[in-house]
């Protein structure tokens, strides 16, 4: 019969203290040790994807602006779910547990929500995700939309950073080179 502090401690906790160790913990699987490293923190990480869903209701309008949005990320960056999400409402209590899912769920850093009622027509709710939890929530309303030209669609929007580094330090030392 095992004692409760082995218990604790093959779940993680010390049994001392009652509280969960921040160590690295080791698999005794080889599926276990593949899911390790791809969770651990990698040297190149992967780009923010942006998830695109529309809501309980949506007009032709949204659903145009939804993929314009699309065409405008690169196809890897990218996922668009075409059919309504009922329980997808980021605003009301409950409504993002399914948002937190499908973000999760697609390794989306980012979601844009479209919907179409009576008091707010045409909207899109651009949102955050972090640590697959909704942070940030921002709603606006389209008036005039045009689609683009066919030959303006082909330009690839990506929203990697770029720093430029300038003076005598970077162009002198070899540590900031």
């Amino acid at each position: 019969r095992r004692r409760r502090g082995d218990e604790m401690a093959k779940k993680g906790k010390d049994p001392r203290l009652g509280v969960t160790r921040t160590t690295k913990f080791e698999a005794k699987t080889k599926k276990g040790k593949r899911f390790l490293e791809s969770r651990a923190a990698q040297q190149v990480e992967y780009v923010k994807r942006l998830l695109l869903l529309y809501g309980r209701k949506t007009s032709q309008t949204v659903k145009d602006v939804l993929v314009e949005l699309k065409h405008m990320r690169d196809r890897m960056e990218c996922t668009h779910l075409t059919r309504k999400n009922e329980n997808v409402v980021p605003f009301e209590i409950g409504g993002e547990t399914s948002l937190e899912f499908l973000c999760g769920k697609t390794h989306s850093g980012c979601f844009v929500v479209g919907s179409h009622s009576k008091k707010r027509p045409n909207n899109l709710i651009f949102g955050r995700v972090y640590d697959e939890k909704v942070y940030d929530l921002l709603e606006m309303g389209v008036e005039n939309f045009r689609k683009a030209i066919a030959s303006e669609a082909k330009q690839v929007f990506s929203p990697k950073p770029c720093f430029a580094f300038a003076g005598e330090e970077f162009e002198n030392d070899a540590d900031f080179k």
